[in-house]
């Protein structure tokens, strides 16, 4: 008993229950209910309490969950989690700020949901953007969970978590009826109920090759690996009964730079476009890109560049800091560049929305990368720098990227695990981890006006951000 009132001690074990549902799909409802006591720290512990223990939680959560990633360093796993706990130090205080100044003091307890909201959407903004361990990805377990996220996104999903435990936390505290029915409808949106995402209509269907080699990231350095690597692509790629109408590799699928005469030659002898990943490396920009060769050797001279980096990954923060303390560790020469997207691949009548690795973690990235025209989206990534787990986790979150977008999607990793996913989040196809895959697949073009595509974050952010301003007092 005395260690359940040791807040040191509590802090870290709500830390560690809330990266569990990262790992284990059962751990999910209990880390849900843990919620209660981040309620009861928010709306009871003072300011410097606050700060300090809710900090301890984000930490312990984040770095348990990036070890588990096992992409990074030590101290890379150290560094992402204290710039994720003084982040919410930064809310904390921020929001004990605006405890002292609600003008009635029983609105504290239901500005939570809203405050944060405001602080999961404010993860995915500015350089160092996250939202791996944001509360609604601990739904992406069951496409049924995360049913709402067609209406409200990822960082919403979260916000109905803290409304859920809010409503919890005041019904056991208070004992009111409108707590309890708040309570009883969160737990039904958690559920996806009364909302069904079912959607079987379709305009029509397209036959794509998916190509992608079983081996992990870091085999590709071996010279003689890398030329076995590519002599599969070649092979995959040109040896079908039916011919595709496009042919989709990986990022990073050969380590090239774009474009590729490698990969031009391969288009030619399959005689068919292939979307694959690249770098353009010049004397200003580095960008990782997914361009398209064609059979005639032609090339599609603006790719798609990636938008949201890997931290750590894709650019170094603190570069002349952590290369400093690990000189030796590998640190890439240069960052890569962040770019400006670009809009659909139109190859052979199909728009094809590309988006890079990383960037299937945010909602906003997906939401704009649609447009009225575009038929599924293309997920290439290479997560086999990490860890099976967290391929698997990556995986997951595509299911809600679908039902957030209204698209179906196709995910091709580096290393195995690729998948195609509905725009009702499930799972059609799916690779076994480190294993080759080269094969004809057909996909549906579906396409839903869902109400997350048109507002996006709006829906919620706005109503946060006004209801947080009337509740202040002024002096």
């Amino acid at each position: 008993m005395k260690l359940l009132k040791n807040k040191t001690f509590l802090s870290m074990m709500l830390g560690v229950l809330w990266s569990a549902p990262f790992l284990f799909e059962s751990m999910w409802p209990l880390a849900v209910l843990s919620l209660i006591f981040m309620v009861y720290a928010l709306s009871e512990y003072n300011t410097v309490d606050l700060i300090k223990y809710g900090s301890l939680v984000i930490f312990v959560q984040n770095i348990i969950a990036v070890y588990w990633m096992k992409a990074l360093s030590p101290v890379a796993w150290i560094l992402v989690a204290l710039i994720l706990a003084s982040e919410f130090a930064v809310f904390a205080y921020l929001f004990a700020s605006l405890r002292k100044r609600v003008k009635r003091q029983k609105n504290i307890l239901w500005l939570i949901p809203f405050a944060w909201y405001l602080y999961e959407y404010s993860r995915g903004l500015g350089m160092f953007k996250w939202s791996w361990t944001n509360l609604g990805n601990w739904l992406t377990w069951n496409s049924d969970n995360m049913a709402f996220a067609s209406v409200v996104g990822l960082n919403g999903l979260s916000f109905i978590l803290m409304l859920f435990a809010v409503s919890l936390y005041s019904s056991i505290t208070k004992k009111d009826k409108t707590s309890k029915a708040i309570c009883l409808c969160s737990l039904c949106f958690i559920y996806g109920f009364p909302l069904k995402n079912n959607i079987d209509d379709f305009e029509g269907e397209a036959t794509v090759r998916i190509v992608s080699n079983g081996k992990a990231a870091i085999e590709r350095w071996d010279a003689n690996v890398l030329n076995e690597i590519k002599q599969f692509y070649l092979e995959g790629s040109s040896n079908f009964e039916t011919e595709p109408q496009v042919i989709l590799w990986p990022e990073s699928a050969i380590v090239s730079e774009y474009p590729s005469d490698v990969v031009a030659n391969i288009s030619k002898k399959s005689n068919v476009p292939i979307l694959y990943g690249a770098f353009i490396n010049d004397s200003e920009n580095f960008h990782n890109v997914y361009g398209v060769s064609y059979p005639n050797k032609q090339y599609l001279e603006k790719p798609y560049e990636k938008r949201f980096l890997v931290p750590m990954g894709e650019f170094v923060i603190f570069r002349k800091l952590v290369t400093e303390i690990m000189p030796d560790y590998g640190w890439p020469v240069r960052d890569v560049s962040p770019g400006d997207g670009g809009g659909d691949i139109v190859v052979n009548n199909l728009n094809i929305g590309p988006l890079l690795c990383w960037e299937a973690l945010f909602p906003e990235a997906t939401r704009t990368q649609i447009s009225k025209k575009t038929d599924f989206l293309v997920v290439a990534s290479n997560t086999s720098w990490f860890s099976q787990n967290a391929t698997q986790q990556f995986s997951r979150l595509i299911k809600m990227r679908a039902l957030e977008s209204g698209r179906n999607m196709i995910s091709i990793i580096t290393g195995g695990g690729s998948s195609i996913v509905d725009i009702n989040g499930k799972v059609l196809f799916e690779s076994p981890l480190g294993e080759d895959l080269f094969q004809n697949q057909k996909i549906k073009i579906q396409k839903r006006n869902t109400v997350f595509n048109k507002f996006g974050d709006f829906l919620l952010l706005f109503p946060s951000i006004i209801i947080c301003l009337l509740n202040i007092r002024r002096k």
